[in-house]
């Protein structure tokens, strides 16, 4: 059997998270990153195969079919065939007529868009620092986001991507929400399994997440010194140095 004819093979053997090869602690984290969690048939199939897409580069270009999927999850091929239009909606399955449905390889152009989105937002939501309410708001936000950088510790100390992953996520959570405006919220967390997806891309480079820790500690020492401007410009700096690890 081909190198490709295995990788294929493979989307009949993890069905769950737990089983690729993962301790059941970080199958939980992966189900909560994916922030999934519907029980039909459709929601399963979703699951499966978006966990698979996210969380591993091995199907990038290949293509996916209904029947084994089915199969494997013992449904019928209805609820496949809707998890995969949902899936093709998200940009991660193309649709290829009398060919199936292929897993998207993320394209250099769709890469950079998406990192300029996320600037933008985290950008203005560095900027309305200055609208807080007094420092205390400002304190507040910087424990909670030194408290995710301590979970980032950890998680680099057990070498867990997916923890990781995860705290990484809470702490720009944490910057967004401080504004407020649950249509920016709402748009940050359309960008999610992308941004996941490049992240976890990312974080693979050797020495990238002892970076992401360096930059994190530097917009969390900057929040507190309540200068809105540095604290924009860590962001900054932070999001274009993930640019940079993914389009070299």
């Amino acid at each position: 059997m081909g190198a490709r004819s295995r990788r294929r093979d493979r989307w009949l053997d993890c069905e769950r998270a737990e089983q690729c090869g993962l301790s059941r602690g970080a199958a939980l984290t992966r189900a909560d990153l994916l922030m999934t969690g519907g029980h039909t048939a459709s929601d399963r199939a979703y699951e499966y195969i978006k966990t698979n897409i996210i969380f591993s580069r091995d199907y990038e270009g290949q293509f996916i079919t209904e029947a084994r999927i089915a199969e494997r999850l013992k449904i019928s091929r209805t609820p496949v065939r809707e998890a995969i239009r949902r899936l093709a909606a998200e940009d991660l399955l193309q649709l290829i007529q009398n060919r199936g449905a292929m897993v998207l390889v993320p394209d250099p152009n769709d890469v950079r868009e998406l990192l300029q989105a996320r600037e933008v937002i985290e950008r203005f939501a560095a900027q309305q620092l200055t609208r807080l309410d007094g420092s205390t708001t400002v304190d507040r936000l910087a424990d909670v986001l030194e408290a995710h950088l301590e979970d980032e510790r950890i998680a680099a100390e057990a070498d867990d991507i997916e923890a990781f992953i995860a705290s990484d996520r809470q702490f720009h959570v944490a910057i967004i929400e401080v504004m407020g405006n649950r249509y920016l919220r709402a748009a940050y967390d359309g960008l999610h399994d992308q941004h996941l997806r490049l992240g976890l891309r990312a974080l693979t480079n050797p020495g990238r997440t002892a970076e992401v820790l360096q930059e994190h500690t530097t917009i969390v020492a900057v929040l507190r010194t309540g200068d809105s401007e540095r604290f924009e410009a860590a962001l900054v700096d932070h999001i274009r140095a993930t640019l940079r690890q993914v389009l070299p």
